[in-house]
């Protein structure tokens, strides 16, 4: 009689005790399967730059950021040399500098260089010519904003001749929506010292180089930069002060783009809100 009783409770609470399991389970289900709704994450952004012009003939200029860097930030900088040398970027917190491309018009080489993964602190970036040189010119900026890993996209390069409108055009069509365009320029600058660069429609400076000497040849760069939220192929317009020629160039870098779940990039590595999981090394 016991077993019959125990027999009928099985029975009577069998489906309901599935039936809540099943629930349970489809919960789970939803919890872990559910379509993720994509975090934004922050666009590209300006932290700061700096510029220097040397007139040294020994092939070295160097100029310090004008606070700390931020600990993943993306740097990228740009340098101009003349008579035929070529130009490397170092700095004071060891970062490793990669060129992201170069132009010449004959006379003058201009290249940009840029760091992905900065390390924190006080640093100084200083560019060495390949020999001597009569002038070299160095500009720079931080960044936050930019993914770690293959942040180079398009590049493209302009010759311009005895003209005050100056551009550069990508060769193709940027991989990301959200992306930082760098646009850069260099002349002789032999009209008058300090003649300078003002940006083109859309783009802002983030730091330009002339050097105030009192003689001509003194040179002029600069270095500037837009933030897009649209895929397309860009140009990199300036103005110089004077109808003088040189060379030009615009990159493209990716935007960290909004990613499904909770998870953050920091250095490389996805990282959930609160610290909680870590993916990648």
């Amino acid at each position: 009689m016991v077993w019959i009783n125990k027999q009928k409770l099985f029975n009577r609470y069998l489906p309901m005790f599935l039936s809540v399991l099943l629930i349970v389970a489809a919960v789970f289900a939803y919890l872990i399967f559910r379509p993720q709704t994509p975090v934004a994450e922050a666009a590209p952004a300006f932290v700061s730059g700096q510029s220097n012009g040397c007139i040294t003939g020994s092939g070295t200029c160097n100029a310090a950021f004008p606070s700390a860097n931020t600990a993943h930030n993306f740097l990228v900088a740009e340098c101009e040399v003349a008579g035929g040398n070529t130009c490397a970027l170092t700095d004071t917190q060891s970062n490793t500098w990669v060129q992201a491309t170069t132009t010449t018009d004959g006379t003058y080489q201009l290249y940009v260089f840029y760091v992905v993964d900065a390390k924190a602190g006080a640093n100084t970036v200083t560019m060495t010519a390949s020999g001597s040189t009569f002038y070299q010119t160095l500009a720079f900026a931080e960044f936050s904003g930019i993914i770690n890993s293959s942040p180079l996209d398009q590049a493209g390069s302009g010759i311009n001749t005895s003209t005050t409108n100056w551009t550069a055009t990508a060769g193709g069509i940027t991989a990301n929506a959200n992306e930082l365009l760098i646009g850069a320029g260099g002349m002789l600058d032999s009209v008058h010292a300090g003649s300078g660069f003002s940006a083109g429609s859309l783009y802002t400076i983030a730091a330009g180089d002339s050097p105030s000497l009192s003689s001509a040849g003194n040179g002029a760069s600069y270095l500037e930069y837009r933030i897009v939220s649209a895929t397309g192929t860009y140009s990199a317009p300036a103005t110089s002060a004077n109808a003088e020629s040189g060379p030009s160039l615009i990159v493209t870098f990716k935007g960290i783009s909004a990613k499904t779940g909770n998870f953050v990039q920091q250095g490389g590595k996805f990282v959930q809100r609160g610290g909680k999981v870590t993916i990648g090394k």
